[in-house]
């Protein structure tokens, strides 16, 4: 299992890297739709990011960069789950992962 910690109301660039399961090898997802959810372990959605909210400079590596805003995270305190799809087009592949993201209240 993946954990990610982050601060409420501190804004991030989350760097995840999408790898091929069995081969471990980085997955080009430059022409895929990416979108990463957030939600409570329930399943209830806090933050939807789209595709086009993602920076995917370096999709070709398998890398995408996922913003949160301050504002995002300040409505954070708990643990979470980043369920990031990734949608490869025209056999509508889906492939996901989950990723619990444990947010602290800052200091």
């Amino acid at each position: 299992m993946v954990f990610l910690d982050i601060i409420s109301g501190e804004a991030l660039s989350a760097s995840l890297t999408i790898t091929d399961a069995i081969a471990g090898t980085a997955v080009d997802v430059s022409s895929a739709v990416v979108s990463v959810k957030i939600g409570t372990p329930k399943g209830e959605a806090a933050i939807i990011i789209p595709d086009t909210a993602l920076d995917k400079t370096a999709a070709t590596s398998g890398v995408i960069e996922v913003p949160l805003t301050a504002a995002e995270t300040s409505q954070l305190n708990g643990s979470y789950i980043m369920e990031v799809n990734v949608e490869f087009a025209p056999t509508n592949i889906i492939k996901n992962r989950d990723i619990v993201l444990r947010v602290t209240k800052a200091l």
